[in-house]
């Protein structure tokens, strides 16, 4: 009995003990429940990691098996920024737009002043909402390594200049990799 007059009925505890069974001595119908929990948990196991993906797909790592971009730089365009530099692209299957910006990505030895963004031409639409890859004309006064900023951007020197290319779409991996800077002599 408890303090306050109840009647306590003790129960028996049960420990029930898993023995690895041995498979040669398991009846047929014992075989197929035990592949039918198998393939259960394998299917929860395979959502559970696809739920992962799908909440992480932007910042993880690339699919190499993604079909690129198709490019061809010897009918790319160019992109002239008022006499500084010259971007190569090597596609003319594309849409771009520049404008001004004011970007460090959370590193304060960046200061991005400008970007372009780019996509596909049939996607224009879509330019400055959901650009393919964007790129930005940085001043940098310390070294920095891509993979301080993510796995998804480029960083490359040209024409005196730092460009970060924020890759978007993992299809334009190769044409972001086939960026050009030139320099323009005066």
């Amino acid at each position: 009995m408890t303090k306050d007059g109840e009647k306590v009925v003790e129960q028996p505890v049960v420990i029930v003990k898993e023995e690895k069974s041995n498979p040669e001595n398991k009846s047929q119908e014992e075989k197929k429940d035990d592949k039918k929990e198998e393939k259960s948990d394998k299917t929860q196991e395979t959502s559970t990691q696809n739920e992962v993906n799908s909440n992480t797909e932007e910042i993880s790592s690339w699919d190499p098996n993604v079909t690129q971009f198709p490019i061809n730089p010897e009918k790319g365009l160019k992109y002239t920024r008022k006499g500084n530099y010259t971007v190569n692209f090597s596609s003319s299957n594309i849409s771009y737009a520049a404008s001004s910006v004011k970007e460090n990505f959370g590193n304060k030895s960046l200061s991005c002043t400008y970007v372009i963004n780019v996509i596909k031409y049939a996607d224009r639409d879509n330019l400055e909402t959901d650009p393919a890859i964007r790129i930005y004309e940085c001043s940098v006064s310390e070294p920095i390594l891509a993979s301080t900023l993510g796995e998804n951007f480029v960083i490359k020197e040209g024409a005196g200049k730092t460009f970060i290319i924020q890759i978007n779409n993992p299809a334009w991996i190769d044409f972001s990799n086939a960026l050009s800077f030139d320099g323009i002599e005066e």
